[in-house]
């Protein structure tokens, strides 16, 4: 949990980009990898509310105005496609819209989002499915499109399956998967601890403002939230985050009972 928390602590500064040539990257189970695990430790998988001492606190990377250090947060929400079997009753001067109780399925379509702390902007794709593939080539159209010269994005997302470096090495290019195995560190939040991830918050805001109607097809809900996401953004909506690694240790103090009294030192820096 703290990991997730020095994330949002970081404070936004300048930094120059250096410039740095992404090497290719064979996906090896068994090879380590400090800042980006391919796979939860047992460490991630239980209910600890501190990260494992391998892992690197993000708060020793300052955030960076110029895109040299993102910080995203990433989720995906399922939505159900409903038509009308009885066309709705049109409004009317005093009477609002109004609509049968009985619809026709339709299936269901996958929203992916990710909202940038920094910036206050939300990017998302609707998609028939969330598998690794669209999982690999949501990033990899992300980073292409809004981050393609950072050199670091820490990722906050919660530890499905698919969230993985390997979701990468089985459906992108060797080369691209490499690049962005590099640039991009995770940071997982803990077991029943989702309302962590700010994207939680985004995707709330999407269900009262865009999907609370019934939507009958994936066509329709790609336009719907596109449009919700360009109005959002172009508002600036930005969500100001207060829950700290400080409140975290008072409020959350019983969860701490078994941590070692030597790592609960919150660093100056």
């Amino acid at each position: 949990m703290e990991d997730v928390l020095r994330v949002y602590e970081q404070q936004a500064q300048p930094q120059q980009a250096q410039p740095q040539q992404a090497q290719p990257q064979v996906f090896n189970e068994q090879a380590s990898n400090e800042q980006a695990p391919l796979s939860p430790t047992p460490q991630q998988q239980s209910s600890a509310v501190v990260e494992p001492a391998a892992s690197q606190p993000a708060a020793s990377q300052p955030a960076a105005s110029q895109p040299a250090v993102v910080r995203l947060c990433f989720d995906e929400r399922p939505c159900q496609l409903l038509d009308e079997v009885l066309a709705p009753l049109p409004l009317k001067k005093g009477k609002p819209l109004r609509q049968d109780y009985e619809y026709e399925r339709k299936g269901t379509a996958c929203v992916l989002l990710a909202y940038d702390l920094d910036k206050g902007q939300r990017y998302v794709q609707v998609r028939e499915r969330r598998t690794k593939k669209d999982y690999a080539e949501f990033m990899d159209w992300l980073v292409r499109e809004h981050y393609p010269k950072a050199q670091k994005i820490h990722l906050v997302q919660d530890n499905l399956n698919t969230h993985s470096m390997s979701s990468f090495y089985e459906h992108l290019p060797l080369e691209r998967a490499g690049e962005l195995a590099q640039k991009m560190q995770f940071h997982f939040t803990p077991k029943h601890g989702s309302w962590l991830n700010m994207a939680e918050i985004e995707f709330s805001a999407l269900a009262r403002q865009c999907l609370d109607r019934r939507i009958k097809d994936i066509h329709t809900l790609q336009r719907e939230v596109r449009a919700w996401s360009q109005q959002r953004n172009e508002d600036a909506v930005k969500i100001h985050w207060s829950f700290t690694v400080k409140t975290a240790r008072v409020t959350l103090a019983s969860k701490y009972q078994k941590v070692n009294p030597d790592n609960t030192e919150i660093p100056n820096n």
